[in-house]
């Protein structure tokens, strides 16, 4: 299948998408309002993008484009893609919360504009089911909810994958291997900590494409194809060696500390993780039923091609096949506890199936009537709303609300009230702050807020993960002010790592210095509170 070279019938159009992302991401927003992730204070990690897209948009409203550049520059984000379009999403809608979260809508018309044309050849009425069919699936969903650069990445990693295979690398033009160079880039430029399985990705999927190059009847040379593939990744290096350039200490250091920690890691038991992303924790969540749909229709694609003999459908469904199983196994070797770290598989499964049911459609197409396509639109629309409801579940019911919603909200509030009215009348000297456990309330998020107000506070915040009472003691000693919490608060403190485990450890520590002081304290509906201290010398010292 040469998808770039199908016949064109009439096409949705972009208007069309464009209204359709935006509807689904406002309803899946709204929804999760009421009922799922985003009814807490921002959590991880979509508070690191908030701030940081905040912090460049408000150096740019004061110092102009260049001081930006030259920030962006010196300063290189983690993720250019998400703090970028944190930073678009301010602008445009305003300092709102909700603001990135109706940002995602783009990425979610970027994977329906790939359903657009991989369709093309249909009709338009299949294609519109084909659109619907797309939206099913909850990691869909998530990747509306979640504003991390995880999904994205994962997206543009597979739609990069899937055109690569999908066309013979000796048959594009010059500017269709430049496009493809840029969405591969735009993979790196998301997740650049994810930068080494983007390459290989890329390095396989390439290599395919010149497979089918040398074997396809007007079969080009295996020096022709590897020039052009070789040239593909060139570009694609040019497009992002500046930023790599500029933050490759930072990249090296966040990721060997990422994998070489067993904090991250859900699971080394192979047991365990062969399934973490088919039925194990992650895949129930993000994929459910949609791992036999999606497996039954590309067995059942792959005997029809055989029955029709589509060679060439069937190598590239072969093709496709591999990437995909290329794309599970990695975040399964590293059993890493991110649910999201298989986003590229999800979405090249995805993108196989409806290649898979366009080539059945293309050969079954004169042989069917009206009432077939009547009946096959029926059962897909009962799949599609069934599939949407059961996304709606896994993101959450009223019955499984999260019960640190209210919780998460009124904690971090009310601490930051009292510590932004403690430091008002200091507002220009930077202000250290000590967490004994990190989760809703922490530094990423006080420094948002400031933010938001438009208040040039500087924000130092301190946290350690381990479970060292002389460590804890150190930060103690820097600190001018304490963000403290007891056991037990139902999920607002992460209880999960060395040192939340201690939280009881760790508030005796901080109850026994002389030399802080309580001035908030919030009781959550768990019976656990959050405490705020401060240093008592440096308070006096400013009376």
């Amino acid at each position: 299948m040469n998808i770039p070279n199908m016949p064109r019938r009439s096409s949705v159009s972009i208007g069309f998408l464009v209204l359709l992302s935006v509807i689904y991401a406002c309803f899946s927003i709204n929804f999760s309002y009421e009922y799922g992730r985003l009814s807490t204070v921002i959590g991880y990690d979509d508070i690191v993008y908030f701030d940081d897209g905040l912090t460049r948009l408000r150096i740019f409203y004061e110092n102009g484009i260049f001081d930006l550049l030259l920030n962006l520059v010196r300063n290189p984000p983690h993720s250019p893609f998400s703090t970028l379009l944190a930073a678009a999403a301010f602008a445009i809608f305003g300092i709102r919360d909700w603001a990135p979260y109706i940002a995602n809508a783009s990425v979610i018309f970027a994977m329906l504009l790939l359903v657009r044309h991989i369709t093309r050849s249909m009709s338009l009425y299949a294609q519109v089911v084909l659109l619907f069919f797309a939206l099913a699936p909850y990691f869909v969903m998530a990747t509306v909810l979640e504003f991390r650069p995880d999904l994205p990445a994962g997206l543009f990693g597979a739609i990069a994958v899937f055109l690569a295979v999908t066309r013979p690398i000796a048959e594009t033009r010059f500017r269709d291997r430049l496009f493809l160079s840029c969405i591969f880039a735009l993979a790196l430029m998301t997740k650049p900590t994810a930068s080494l399985f983007v390459v290989v990705m890329m390095l396989a999927s390439l290599g395919f494409s010149v497979y089918r190059s040398c074997s396809a009847p007007r079969n080009a040379t295996l020096l022709f194809a590897t020039l052009l593939a070789v040239q593909c990744l060139v570009m694609s290096i040019i497009l992002v060696l500046p930023y790599y350039y500029a933050n490759w200490g930072h990249l090296t250091r966040y990721v060997s500390s990422a994998t070489g920690s067993d904090i991250w890691v859900y699971s080394r038991d192979w047991e365990v993780k062969l399934w973490m992303y088919l039925t194990g924790v992650y895949g129930r969540q993000l994929l459910g039923g949609f791992l036999y749909v999606y497996a039954a229709a590309i067995v059942l694609f792959g005997g029809m091609f055989m029955f029709y003999r589509k060679k060439d459908s069937i190598k590239v469904l072969g093709g496709l096949v591999v990437m995909v199983l290329m794309a599970w196994f990695a975040p399964t070797y590293l059993g890493m506890g991110n649910p999201f770290f298989a986003a590229t598989f999800y979405y090249l499964f995805l993108f196989t199936v409806i290649y898979g049911f366009v080539e059945v459609f293309e050969s079954v197409v004169g042989t069917k009537s009206t009432r077939f396509y009547a009946y096959a639109f029926g059962m897909i629309a009962i799949v599609f709303v069934l599939a949407l409801s059961y996304a709606t579940i896994q993101v959450s019911s009223p019955r499984s609300r999260p019960t640190h919603s209210d919780d998460s909200v009124k904690v971090s509030q009310d601490i930051f009230q009292a510590l932004e009215a403690d430091i008002a009348v200091k507002a220009d000297k930077p202000v250290t702050i000590y967490y004994t456990a990190t989760g809703y309330v922490n530094n990423d998020l006080f420094t948002y807020y400031f933010k938001k107000r438009n208040k040039k506070i500087g924000l130092r915040g301190l946290f350690t993960f381990d479970a060292d009472e002389q460590e804890w003691v150190r930060l103690l000693e820097m600190s001018d002010y304490i963000v403290a919490c007891d056991p037990g608060t139902g999920g607002v403190a992460n209880e999960s790592f060395p040192s939340g485990k201690l939280l009881d450890k760790s508030m005796a520590l901080v109850r026994s210095r002389s030399d802080f002081v309580e001035i908030k304290s919030v009781k959550m509906s768990t019976g656990s509170s959050y405490y705020l201290f401060k240093r008592i010398d440096k308070a006096a010292a400013v009376q």
